[in-house]
């Protein structure tokens, strides 16, 4: 490092001494390595919220931040994983109801998508990239981008963005008048969870209001999540605190969407084979989790007893996720 790079990492590790964070887990000289090599400083600071307070983390060692953002890394590469398979589910199912049940057409289904620009959606230019004209073998459109309208079915939903897919989902589902379909609610939170870990945001942080803007409707409207996966949520919790616990509580809202992302797997994705899988490497996470969680309890800082209480929570979502695969699949032999 410079002397430059030496100056600006010696003034982080001075402001997270001020929090009330130790270096007697990695060393100061660990932790300069860490976060010129590893990780850029602000983005293990955001575990902390925006507004932490001098001495607020007392107890806290360095090297529990660094554990905290390896799980939180494992976390995200999950959810994209489980939002890829749901994403595919999605479009064996449009697939299949267009294509193959023919319950339903494709021009019907256009027609209602919401305009694009102003202009109907089936007019919309759909921008392909190099990877996407050499993968679609036989674009019914050449040069940069192909018309909703002139595309295959096929070539349609191997180029629409996971929020149009989403979109074009519904409206299937409101044609054929389907009254047992997902809630529209919890797709659009998967795409958010998966937009999320793909921008590797922090998923394990802290809340705070000038992170947290007022949604205009409330996330978990008509939402029975805390139903669904009651071990995760043993009292009413809203993921979305009030202002007084803004500053006081781990954000729930991770846990609240992470729950829902493995709801709408198992009910959306029929593949054995995808199935087993995600069983596999949620079963190896939920292990690492859980060895970290006996590390973290070394710590006497308020902010891992949150983090703890957040894990196990994860925890209990993996087994009841797992579980339920199981039984399904004992039932099904």
């Amino acid at each position: 490092m410079n002397e430059a790079q030496v100056a600006g990492v010696d003034s982080y590790i001075k402001e997270l001494e001020r929090l009330g964070i130790s270096f007697a887990k990695k060393s100061t000289e660990d932790a300069r390595k860490f976060l010129t090599t590893n990780t850029y400083y602000e983005k293990l600071r955001s575990y902390l919220g925006r507004t932490p307070k001098v001495g607020e983390f007392t107890g806290l060692d360095f090297e529990d931040l660094v554990e905290l953002s390896k799980i939180d890394f494992s976390l995200s590469r999950q959810v994209l994983t489980l939002a890829l398979s749901i994403e595919h589910a999605l479009k064996i199912q449009i697939y299949r109801l267009i294509e193959l049940e023919k319950t339903t057409t494709l021009k019907k289904c256009l027609a209602k998508m919401p305009n694009y620009k102003g202009h109907p959606f089936r007019c919309k230019a759909i921008q392909m990239s190099d990877y996407s004209r050499a993968y679609l073998d036989a674009p019914s459109t050449y040069g940069t981008d192909l018309i909703v309208s002139d595309c295959a079915l096929w070539e349609l939903l191997e180029s629409l963005s996971f929020g149009d897919l989403i979109k074009f989902y519904k409206i299937i589902l409101q044609v054929r008048e389907r009254k047992d379909s997902i809630l529209f609610h919890y797709l659009k939170r998967v795409q958010e969870l998966r937009n999320a870990a793909a921008h590797e945001n922090c998923l394990l942080a802290r809340t705070d209001k000038a992170g947290c803007k007022k949604r205009k409707r409330s996330p978990d409207e008509h939402c029975d999540i805390y139903r669904l996966f009651p071990s995760c949520f043993p009292r009413s919790c809203n993921p979305h605190p009030s202002r007084k616990e803004e500053q006081r509580e781990l954000s729930r809202l991770f846990l609240h969407d992470f729950c829902i992302l493995l709801h709408v797997h198992n009910r959306l994705v029929e593949s054995t084979g995808m199935k087993e899988h995600a069983v596999c490497e949620l079963s190896d996470l939920s292990e690492r989790i859980k060895d970290r969680q006996d590390y973290f309890k070394t710590s006497s800082c308020q902010f891992m007893s949150e983090v703890n209480a957040t894990l196990t929570g994860i925890q209990n979502a993996i087994a009841q996720f797992i579980s339920s695969i199981q039984t399904h699949s004992m039932t099904a032999n």
